[in-house]
């Protein structure tokens, strides 16, 4: 079914295709096993597709060693200039500057083949965790494409998170104007992220008319929406006016118990690093505290739109 870069491909290429990644980040590995297990149900189950779902692991060499990355952040290489490098020294048989720009090239390979045969509509999931805690939610860029996709999920939605970092991979699909959706599932080792990230996948089928979930007996729609909702308080759409960034040697540290969506208030404590005390600059609400040693995103600030 499939090797190890692609978890699995089934389906036809008439109707809407759904691309998944999961294991951008070597340390979030509930994304892989999640797509597992939902290509194994499909298989067993000899579900027929009106469309694709093809799935792929990110960073193999990092999620080998259960890490975020071993070079560098292979969530942030996908610039046009970057790839455009990289494609360049590939040709001109240099080797890769990094573990992570030999995984890109290999995805960005097997991608790119897929996409120069698919039909109109293609559509990209990121899977992720997190290391802190809170509510669930759903990242994207703010077009209409994107919109139209996430409208279905019932978590929290977070608008132009791509704005703030630069090379994300989802940014650079987007671009190109496919729907791109990013999904932070739960914390790293939360076996309740696997199930999120099932219910998100489910759903995004369904929704796409890849799947029809009420002629499955296997996947029930109350059961997948109920996973995605159970911490849900809202829903809202929220955008991000805020990115903390941390550079080498910052020696950053993110004050303990901030959780996705706690409501902050200006000029409150949020962290300290060499500096001293990290405050908030706005009131605010917190998504994404950083709580592990590698990364280089302390934290980000939301405001509802």
């Amino acid at each position: 079914m499939g090797d190890e870069r692609c978890i699995g491909d089934i389906g036809s290429t008439p109707g809407p295709w759904l691309i998944a990644v999961g294991g951008i980040h070597g340390n979030e590995a509930a994304g892989v096993t999640a797509l597992e297990r939902v290509f194994a149900e499909l298989c067993d189950h000899k579900v027929s597709l009106k469309g694709r779902l093809i799935g792929f692991r990110g960073n193999i060499q990092a999620l080998e060693k259960k890490v975020r990355y071993l070079d560098e952040d292979l969530n942030r290489l996908w610039t046009d200039s970057k790839i455009e490098a990289l494609s360049a020294a590939m040709e001109s048989g240099q080797a890769p500057e990094s573990a992570e720009r030999h995984e890109q090239h290999q995805l960005i390979q097997r991608i790119e083949a897929l996409l120069s045969q698919a039909p109109h509509s293609v559509s990209f999931v990121d899977l992720h965790t997190m290391s802190g805690t809170g509510n669930v939610f759903a990242a994207y860029g703010n077009t209409s494409s994107n919109r139209q996709f996430a409208k279905v999920f019932p978590i929290e939605q977070v608008l132009d998170i791509g704005q703030h970092i630069k090379g994300a991979m989802l940014g650079y699909f987007c671009q190109r104007g496919y729907a791109s959706l990013g999904f932070e599932a739960g914390q790293h080792d939360d076996p309740g992220s696997i199930e999120r990230h099932r219910a998100l996948i489910y759903l995004a089928l369904d929704h796409l008319g890849v799947l029809d979930l009420d002629s499955l007996d296997f996947v029930d729609r109350d059961e997948v929406r109920s996973e995605l909702s159970a911490t849900l308080k809202g829903p809202r759409l929220l955008d991000v006016v805020y990115r903390h960034a941390i550079e080498e040697g910052d020696d950053f540290r993110m004050q303990s118990g901030w959780a996705n969506f706690m409501a902050v208030k200006e000029g409150e404590q949020l962290a300290t690093d060499r500096h001293g005390p990290v405050l908030a600059p706005y009131d605010s609400y917190m998504l994404l505290p950083l709580y592990q040693g590698q990364g280089s995103d302390g934290f980000f600030l939301v405001k509802e739109v």
